[in-house]
């Protein structure tokens, strides 16, 4: 998926790194057809609080960076709607790192909304979590 990784860094000049994987459950969620949005933990709220889902698109064509252009700004991760997910940031470690967190959360969601306990923390809060870290 060349093209989707060319994509990004033109989009944003501050990318120096893009991880593209097919992690158990954020690719489970990507086959669902559901982004992810994070406001569970004061972690997610700062560092991934939306992983939006970019539309299906045929593998190694340009539909694929087509539908991650409008996802870029503003993001640092996309789920590949029935394919895999995306990060990316300004080192290979931060774009890794965010691989992880992205696999990590969205296990968490899942085994949260299969338990029924999904449980977002409160408005005011998250307000006051985005103030203190300039979000």
């Amino acid at each position: 998926e060349l093209k989707m990784h060319l994509r990004v860094y033109e989009l944003d000049p501050g990318v120096r790194a893009v991880v593209h994987a097919h992690p158990l459950y954020a690719t489970m969620w990507a086959v669902k057809g559901e982004g992810l949005h994070c406001r569970m933990l004061p972690e997610t709220v700062v560092a991934m609080p939306d992983v939006p889902l970019a539309p299906y698109a045929t593998p190694s064509t340009h539909q694929v960076p087509d539908s991650i252009t409008p996802l870029v700004p503003g993001h640092s991760a996309c789920l590949l709607e029935q394919h895999g997910a995306l990060t990316w940031g300004p080192d290979l470690m931060t774009a890794y790192l965010g691989m992880e967190r992205l696999e990590y959360t969205a296990e968490l969601m899942w085994k949260l909304r299969e338990a029924g306990a999904e449980r977002d923390l409160p408005a005011g809060e998250i307000a006051r979590i985005k103030e203190i870290f300039g979000v």
